[in-house]
């Protein structure tokens, strides 16, 4: 779950931090399965939708540490429009949700 090996890592690593990752994004696919069942989410397969959410916010995250000179509303706007945007595209539009 890392953009680089762990053997790339500044300051090398301990072993645990695949573990902590798998153990975090375990809890991020868990809270989709409820977002499924519950009908807020529509009928999918659930590890391709946590691997879609994942992949868009490290997506913005990445972007925002090569530091482009984005202001903090910029930011921030870009945070929210990738987040609103996958949960549109993930949504059941059920109104009584």
């Amino acid at each position: 779950m890392f953009q680089f090996s762990p053997e790339l890592a500044i300051g090398g690593t301990s072993g645990a931090e695949d573990e902590l990752a798998t153990s975090v994004f375990e809890l991020a696919l868990s809270s989709v399965v409820e977002a499924i069942d519950s009908g807020a989410l529509r009928s999918a397969e659930p590890l391709t939708v946590a691997l879609t959410m994942w992949s868009a916010t490290h997506g913005v995250v990445d972007m925002l540490l090569m530091g482009f000179a984005f202001d903090d509303a910029t930011r921030q706007m870009l945070v929210d429009s990738v987040i609103d945007t996958v949960l549109a595209g993930l949504a059941t539009n059920d109104p009584n949700l």
